[in-house]
């Protein structure tokens, strides 16, 4: 062992000491220093995070200002939730990713007041118990009697529905072509006819007759109305069986065929007091029917046509004010619809729910523009024209409409710099119009100046197909899905005469603002008018009177059925007033509504007169070309010149102006719109000379061309068509055995004339010229 070593560390303890105090200072010189390095780094997040917190903040801070920059995928509650009763719907993967909130009281309006029967498969038809979550509860509640009669009807639809052994029962009556005996169940067929607005109106109408009658309604399937349709009843289907046996007939029912109503009652095959029943009827309810196809609205015919076990009706129209004028339907109507206003309301929320397919392009539409507006406004554009929009004069009415009634804010011109507010209020436009011209001047008028108000308006539009076609599954499948954002709006604004609106307003229960028809390519003052009621209009009403078989103003009889704002021979049921229907003391009679019985005499039935009438027959004598126009079509979407005229002198003298003055204003204004159209052809072909093209067609073509063309086809097939050929050549057969006949008489010698034999073509030429000296020497 060292021992000298240990002594020396044994004998300096200083030394020791001093290294002891050196390894120490040097720990607490690198624990000083971890500490530093420490604070570095946390000093260093602090100024990383700290701006991310700050900006973060202010994020959130003006949130509500931030929904300028879109909309969320549903409707938001500005207020806190521990504020309001609020409940969330559908969890992370429900159908509205769980942020649709809702007040918890609307949970009971999901069967729509009542107006929906439960139990049905939600999957199947999802819009059926949520519609109720994307729109206000309607404040006009169903009536008890209505929703006691639509179980009923439920309960009879499900008892006689298709395949049914009622059913099957009534069909082999309807082969057999007679009725035998009773039946268990009567039937109306509806056949899918003309554009989805006409459709989804006729189709209510014909259920609303269905339910006054006591019959079971069946839909012909059509091209798309399973695609865009739910069943409405449940357990059984309203489609009507495709082996139906009539189903082939459909397309070929017109007025005049054999087991039409109103032919059969114009050559007295049947009556009101007939005993032989047949096992069915077509009813042509069509625009363009007859005066006989619309005792379809008398008493007396409702009376027959009780007893007939199948009605197949065609029909574009919303006929239910002239079921309300029928008297044997009135107390019925208005025990159902206490609020007459609402029968379209009701009847459509009930029978019109969107497939799976359609409520889709509806719900995400909806969230993604227009859930967290602070309101909705809807503008449905439908212009009844042949040229080619958009129109400034259509873009300036809807300015001057929506701005005078302040549904939407002025904008500033001057491009004042205007500092948002935090809480501006939010306004979704819904256009819904075939061009997309319309939208983009408003969307552009918001984008590139300040409203006056603060407002912020975002202006959308779902689609712009550039013209209707009817027959293509996608397209009325945003048609449909349209018609249903707009009634989800808070105001609306329609086009005059457009079924589209119509059905838009009924289902959302608004009586919207109608832009009025320009005329002249003018913007009419006023540019809009506010609707006197929900209701649709129907635009081919019957002017007549049953019992005393003449013409009569039906819009005038009862106060609760007027003529449309829009079109002026139309009529609507409005609300009218309640003491219509109160007791009448003394049993009088109420002066103002129609008998209780319309009985039918024998006797023919008389030509139905409108006032205009002598004002078209001196239209007729100025303008003697015209007189080809049909002048009887009233009820068309562009009525003739000859019957605008005669109403144009009607509406000038009930403003003051004498008979002659009003026709000589009449009369410059027809002259002036033909010089008009003259001259917009000219220029027309002018332009296509320029181009180097052929003249297009004439866009304005007279009457007589109007014929012709349509007579071209027909005149041209006779060369080629083989069915024409061939009645043709019989023809020219039997012309010659005719002609042979008749010269045989003559020639004393039969075949033999002149000691010659003559030929077939040599008596048919012989025949002819004796004809032709027969018809000089004797002439009649």
């Amino acid at each position: 062992m060292d021992l000298n070593s240990f002594a020396r560390r044994r004998s300096s303890p200083s030394n020791d000491t001093d290294q002891q105090l050196a390894e120490s200072s040097k720990m607490q010189v690198k624990r000083f220093g971890s500490h530093a390095t420490r604070l570095t780094k946390i000093f260093a997040y602090c100024l990383v995070l700290l701006p991310m917190i700050f900006a973060t903040s202010l994020i959130f801070r003006h949130w509500s200002s931030d929904r300028t920059m879109g909309f969320a995928d549903a409707r938001a509650l500005e207020n806190e939730g521990a504020k309001l009763n609020v409940t969330p719907i559908g969890g992370a993967g429900g159908e509205l990713g769980g942020c649709f909130f809702q007040p918890a009281d609307n949970f009971n309006d999901k069967l729509l007041g009542g107006l929906l029967a439960s139990g049905l498969d939600e999957a199947a038809c999802v819009s059926r118990y949520t519609s109720f979550l994307y729109r206000k509860i309607s404040p006009h509640k169903p009536s008890s009697y209505l929703i006691s009669r639509l179980r009923s009807y439920e309960d009879l639809h499900k008892r006689c529905g298709p395949n049914t052994l009622s059913y099957n029962k009534a069909l082999e009556q309807l082969k057999s072509g007679n009725k035998r005996g009773s039946t268990d169940c009567n039937y109306i067929v509806w056949i899918s006819f003309s554009g989805l607005g006409n459709r989804i109106l006729s189709l209510a109408s014909t259920f609303l007759y269905a339910l006054l009658t006591n019959r079971v309604l069946l839909v012909d399937q059509g091209k798309d109305m399973v695609d865009l349709f739910c069943e409405p009843f449940p357990d059984k289907s309203w489609l009507l069986p495709r082996n139906f046996p009539l189903i082939d007939q459909f397309d070929k029912f017109h007025q005049n065929s054999p087991y039409c109503h109103g032919n059969m009652l114009k050559n007295n095959v049947i009556n009101s007091s007939a005993k032989s029943i047949p096992s069915y009827l077509y009813l042509h309810l069509v625009h363009d029917y007859g005066d006989h196809d619309k005792l379809f609205f008398c008493d007396g015919d409702q009376s027959f046509l009780e007893k007939v076990p199948w009605l197949i009706m065609k029909t574009d129209n919303y006929f239910v004010p002239s079921l309300v004028l029928i008297p044997s339907f009135e107390k019925e109507l208005f025990k159902l619809f206490p609020e007459k206003e609402t029968i379209f309301h009701h009847i459509g929320r009930y029978l019109f729910h969107p497939s799976n397919q359609v409520w889709g392009l509806i719900t995400r539409y909806y969230r993604i523009y227009l859930a967290k507006a602070d309101e909705r406004i809807g503008i449905q554009i439908r212009i009844f024209d042949t040229r080619r929009g958009p129109f400034k004069h259509v873009m300036d009415q809807i300015l001057a409409c929506t701005l005078k009634e302040k549904l939407l804010p002025a904008v500033d011109m001057q491009d004042s710099v205007v500092n948002p507010s935090e809480n501006a209020k939010l306004k979704a436009v819904l256009v819904t119009s075939l061009l997309s011209g319309y939208s983009e001047d408003l969307s552009n008028m918001y984008w590139e100046h300040p409203t006056m108000t603060g407002e912020v308006i975002g202006v959308f539009q779902p689609s712009h197909e550039e013209f209707q076609q009817t027959e293509k599954e996608m397209h009325n499948r945003k048609a449909w899905a349209e018609m249903y954002l707009l009634s989800l709006t808070d105001a609306l604004v329609t086009s005059a005469w457009s079924t589209f609106g119509y059905v838009a307003q009924g289902l959302g229960g608004l009586r919207p603002w109608i832009l009025y028809k320009t005329e002249n390519d003018t913007t009419p003052d006023p540019p809009c008018g506010r609707a006197m009621s929900m209701e649709p209009c129907f635009h081919a009403p019957p002017f007549y009177d049953c019992k005393a078989k003449k013409g009569i103003d039906t819009g005038i009889l009862v106060p609760h059925v007027r003529h449309c704002e829009d079109i002026s021979w139309g009529l609507k049921v409005v609300h009218g007033g309640d003491d219509l229907y109160s007791e009448v003391p003394g049993d009088k009679v109420r002066m103002f509504a129609p008998p209780a019985t319309f009985p039918r005499s024998s006797g023919k039935v008389e030509t139905i007169k409108l006032p205009e009438d002598p004002c078209i027959k001196k239209f007729f004598h100025k303008h003697p070309e015209s007189k080809s126009e049909d002048a009887i079509k009233i009820s068309g979407f562009e009525p003739p010149p000859a019957r605008i005229f005669g109403l144009r002198v009607l509406e000038l003298k009930d403003q003051g102006v004498s008979e002659e003055e009003a026709m000589a204003v009449a009369d410059m204004e027809y002259r002036m719109e033909v010089k008009a159209k003259k001259k917009a052809y000219a220029r027309l072909k002018q332009i296509a000379k320029l181009q180097g093209r052929r003249p297009p067609p004439n866009p304005y073509p007279s009457a007589i061309k109007e014929i012709q063309a349509e007579e071209k086809k027909y005149f041209r097939a006779r060369f080629s068509d083989p069915k024409i050929l061939a009645i043709a050549e019989k023809m020219k057969e039997e012309q010659a055995i005719k002609s042979r006949e008749r010269l045989r008489v003559l020639s004393s010698d039969g075949d033999y004339m002149d000691g010659r034999l003559v030929s077939d073509s040599t008596l048919s030429t012989n025949m002819f010229y004796y004809d032709v000296f027969a018809m000089v020497a004797c002439p009649e």
